[in-house]
């Protein structure tokens, strides 16, 4: 049927509003002929191999599927049960390989060594398509059977790491594990732990292995730790958690590295980042020409590296903050560096004086200063007239005029122009039925050009 485009009654950043429901006087035209109502039809369905062996083979299963649909189907969703326990597996929604939505053919490659052995019922579905229409699952006529004898953990025969001393005084540094694991199922990667030996403080680094070679019967595995600056000295010990293979066997055995690492840190740092320079302009603002921006800078020095500071911009009058938080990197090393901050002022900023504050500097080791660095000089925010008027809408439309929903949705764009002397909000879109109560698109349109006092936006429903 008929729906009419509305944008609710325009708003300025002042609050100036204009009461008014602007309908646009073109309706839009939806039809939809004819209604599809069948779900999708399964037409064909396998999988190969039908038998997988745990023990001597690699259990990949191919699931394929055929399926049509007037409207078009969903990506089916495939899933395995077990005959034995119940116990369900979800696979996931399978990749169409060939064809369309409304005629397509379905794969999904599936690793099955993880699951008990036994007969497994294979099933898709529910099929659902595009509109809704849903039908009801298919179990295939045959049963996956999976077999496997393998009893054993798995075994570890190389673990080493590298280097074997750190110096923390030029800041983090890096150390390699290596481990080498076999076993004739597959190794579930394993997890390695740094620890200190006394006190017993963990990396926080800590965590699985990866693959780098070989493979899951055969493979070589490793990770790297960075230890901080601030890290402990002393002697720190590697650890693998107990082996576990892809079967659920496990050695119950933490493997312990015979070698420390050592860890050394020959010039501490205990003073605290300097802020050897710290300014913003401009000094002044008048915020009738709308919102204005000021940028602030800082220069900071530690002999370690510097935390990014962080910047706040107060109201001497009201209290007010437009700012709070991180200041962005501009140049330089973290010993040295310059920082960087704009803030935009809206217009609705409190007038009078503002103060800018750099809160206490803190280094990567934790020392810092205790200090409220304040700006000397304040920021003077003036506004010198007062803008009464709300905002216009001097443009409004829409495209295309009808459309015909049958079979799949739609989108209707809806463009404004709006003015404002101080700067509009953006306006809020909606679309209502002239036969029901149905309503869409209700929100706010986004700004794709302009400014807040002369833009244009646009909403897609």
């Amino acid at each position: 049927g008929d729906w009419t485009v509305k944008i609710y009654p325009l708003e300025d950043s002042l609050g100036n509003d204009d009461s008014t429901f602007h309908e646009h006087p073109t309706k839009l035209t939806i039809t939809n002929t004819p209604a599809d109502t069948a779900a999708p039809v399964l037409s064909e369905f396998d999988f190969t191999p039908k038998a997988v062996d745990l023990d001597n083979d690699y259990p990949t299963v191919t699931v394929t599927a055929r399926i049509t649909d007037a409207t078009g189907a969903d990506a089916p969703i495939l899933s395995l049960v077990s005959r034995t326990t119940g116990q369900t597996l979800e696979i996931g929604r399978m990749r169409r390989t060939s064809g369309t939505t409304t005629d397509g053919y379905y794969r999904s490659s599936v690793t099955v060594y993880t699951i008990p052995t036994g007969a497994w019922d294979i099933h898709i579905g529910p099929l659902r398509d595009a509109l809704g229409n849903t039908g009801v699952a298919t179990i295939h006529a045959e049963a996956l059977k999976l077999s496997g004898n393998d009893i054993a953990a798995p075994m570890m025969s190389d673990f080493d790491f590298t280097p074997k001393t750190l110096d923390l005084a030029n800041g983090p540094q890096t150390v390699t594990v290596r481990a080498r694991v076999t076993d004739n199922s597959g190794v579930v990667p394993p997890y390695v732990t740094l620890q200190l030996d006394k006190g017993g403080q963990q990396s926080p680094d800590n965590g699985t292995m990866t693959l780098i070679s070989g493979d899951a019967r055969d493979g070589v595995y490793q990770r790297q730790f960075t230890v901080p600056e601030n890290a402990p000295v002393g002697t720190w010990s590697f650890g693998i958690n107990p082996l576990q293979d892809i079967l659920g066997n496990h050695d119950s055995t933490f493997h312990h590295n015979p070698t420390s690492l050592v860890v050394t840190n020959r010039l501490p740092d205990t003073a605290a980042p300097v802020l050897s320079d710290f300014d913003f302009s401009p000094k002044t603002l008048d915020l009738d020409e709308g919102p204005q921006a000021v940028t602030f800078t800082a220069h900071i020095t530690d002999a370690t590296g510097a935390v990014t500071p962080i910047l706040r911009l107060v109201s001497d009058e009201t209290g007010q903050t437009l700012h709070f938080g991180q200041m962005d990197y501009s140049s330089g090393l973290a010993t040295d560096a310059r920082y960087r901050r704009t803030i935009v002022i809206p217009v609705t900023a409190s007038t009078g004086t503002w103060t800018a504050t750099i809160t206490p500097l803190r280094d990567t080791l934790g020392n810092h200063d205790a200090t409220y660095h304040n700006h000397p000089t304040k920021l003077t925010v003036l506004k010198t007239s007062s803008d009464t008027a709300s905002p216009i809408l001097s443009e409004f439309d829409f495209t295309p005029k009808t459309l015909d929903v049958a079979g799949s949705s739609r989108e209707v764009v809806v463009t404004a122009r709006v003015t404002d002397a101080t700067g509009a909000l953006a306006p809020t879109l909606i679309l209502s039925s002239d036969d029901t109560t149905q309503t869409l698109g209700f929100g706010e349109m986004t700004r794709i050009s302009g400014t807040a006092q002369d833009g244009i936006y646009q909403g897609t429903v």
